[in-house]
């Protein structure tokens, strides 16, 4: 998506490294990023 994109440029340009994780193919992944985002699926998170 649009906001991953430039959330990935900007951490590339400020040399912080992060892990890329799909949520939608990595099972239990989804459910992580709800319960740290107030029960939503919003990512980048």
């Amino acid at each position: 998506c649009g906001y991953c994109k430039r959330l990935k440029s900007q951490l590339a340009d400020l040399g912080i490294s992060f892990e890329e994780i799909n949520i939608e193919e990595v099972a239990g992944t989804a459910e992580i990023v709800e319960k740290v985002n107030g029960g939503n699926q919003t990512v980048p998170t």
